[in-house]
This record gives C-alpha cells, sequence and structure tokens, in this order.
C-alpha cells in the first residue's frame, strides 16, 4: 500500500485535528484501555477476550499476546493485549498511535495469512480512527 494512501486515509484527519485543536489529548492509562477495548469491539463485532493492560516496559508495544500459565492442576492461556505505555511511536502520538499498532493486532487476527500494511489493515486503521473521532476520544470523553 502507498504512503500517500495512509496519509490520505488517516494520517490527514489526525494532522486536521491537531491543527484545529492546538494539540490532541494523550490519553490516560485507563482511556487507553477503554478505549482500546471499544476499537477491538467495534471492528470484531465481539469484546476482547482476555485482559487488556498498559506495558510496564518502556519500549513495549502495543500487542496481543498469549500467555500461558499452570496453577492448580489447570493449563490456561491468557490472551494479554498489551497497550504502549507512552502511546506514541516513530511519528504518531496519542490515539494515533494506539489505533496504528492495534490495526496491525486485528488484521493479524483477521487476515493471519496476509502481509503487514496490507490495505485490508489500512482500512481497519481507517475504520477505527472514524470511530474514534467520531465518539470524540481525543477529547479524553
Amino acid at each position: 500500500m502507498k504512503k500517500c494512501e495512509w496519509h490520505r486515509l488517516v494520517d490527514s484527519k489526525w494532522q486536521k485535528l491537531e491543527q484545529e485543536l492546538g494539540s490532541l489529548h494523550i490519553p490516560t492509562e485507563k482511556e487507553a484501555i477503554n478505549g482500546v477495548k471499544r476499537l477491538y469491539r467495534h471492528i470484531m463485532k465481539k469484546p476482547f477476550e482476555g485482559r487488556v493492560e498498559v506495558a510496564k516496559k518502556r519500549n513495549q508495544r502495543t500487542w496481543i499476546r498469549c500467555k500461558t500459565t499452570t496453577r492448580k492442576g489447570y493449563f490456561t492461556i491468557e490472551r494479554v493485549l498489551t497497550v504502549s505505555p507512552k502511546y506514541q511511536n516513530f511519528w504518531h502520538r496519542g490515539w494515533s498511535a494506539i489505533i496504528h499498532d492495534l490495526s496491525h493486532c486485528v488484521h493479524r487476527e483477521k487476515n493471519p495469512t496476509l502481509r503487514p500494511h496490507h490495505h485490508y489493515q489500512l482500512r481497519i486503521e481507517k475504520e477505527m480512527t472514524d470511530y474514534a473521532i467520531k465518539h470524540e476520544f481525543h477529547k479524553s470523553k
């Protein structure tokens, strides 16, 4: 997928909001966790089955991982969606970073045989961005 498509469908929306508002709200940990759950449910049409938490390590990115645990004779695989603690990557901050990383997770679950940054992942990221802006995630609501 061409970079210009990403800019047109996703990045330009965040840039426009940032110009209008002066700066975008960086979510608190609670807002990030609740927002990620809402975005996942919106795209997947079902709630995330597992735990959503903020990463404890500085450089950990937003990702879904499976954690194997054994307790009292039970073997369980727990799904954990970890949200980056700084909510930023190389060019994004706040919700745009969370949504970009989360779109990779959802794309991997929906389309496991397709490469990252496939146009289906762009569709997921665009849909999440539109949902977040419509529901004013950037205004701490």
